[in-house]
């Protein structure tokens, strides 16, 4: 669930740019909504979920940082709900001035499997701390599994060209996965509100 959120959302916030932005910034208050649906020739369209991503209206502190805090939540709706219960929460604490991530709250609950972590992010001496008791390192400009979506939507397009990578690590509860973001280009979309 967690791989279909990140491409889902990535696609979603890159798409809704247009082709002139860049650094589209965070805007206080803001949010997001996604339907998961998935489709068969057996069963058509099958509502499977729902996720919100949505930034809180004020900012706070993370000891001296003054930081926005960004919310993922997923879970699993209809049918789907009957062979595998999803309620996922991610929250990231973004330092204003960069949008690094100072601090990362997981709460995993997948049907009988939980998981909670808290991890604390030190850019400047590169390491992050799991639940205040493990330490491993991490890159720089090392984002979580949340600030990723708004990094990603900072970056310029304008130069672009289809096939270029842009290398992005982020951290899990264990290690930092250095993930990599393919550009596939630019398409216009007519919808309701104009294309």
């Amino acid at each position: 669930f967690r791989k279909i959120l990140v491409a889902f959302s990535l696609m979603l916030l890159c798409s809704s740019m247009s082709a002139q932005s860049v650094n589209w910034k965070i805007r206080k208050g803001e949010k997001l909504s996604y339907f998961i649906a998935f489709n068969s020739t057996l069963t058509g369209n099958v509502k499977g979920g729902k996720a919100t991503l949505s930034v809180l209206p004020q900012t706070s502190k993370v000891g001296n940082t003054n930081v926005y805090h960004a919310v993922l939540r997923g879970e699993t709706t209809g049918m789907v709900e009957w062979f595998y219960r999803i309620d996922n929460k991610y929250e990231s604490f973004m330092d204003t001035e960069t949008l690094n991530p100072v601090m990362f709250i997981d709460n995993i609950k997948e049907n009988k499997y939980s998981r909670n972590d808290t991890i604390m992010v030190n850019q400047s001496n590169k390491t992050a701390v799991v639940n205040g008791e493990k330490t491993f390192n991490i890159l720089t400009n090392t984002q979580d599994f949340v600030s990723m979506l708004y990094f990603v939507r900072k970056l310029n397009f304008e130069n672009m060209k289809e096939g270029d990578v842009i290398n992005v690590p982020y951290l899990t509860e264990k290690k930092v996965i250095n993930s990599k973001v393919l550009f596939r280009g630019k398409q216009k979309v007519k919808t309701k509100y104009g294309t």
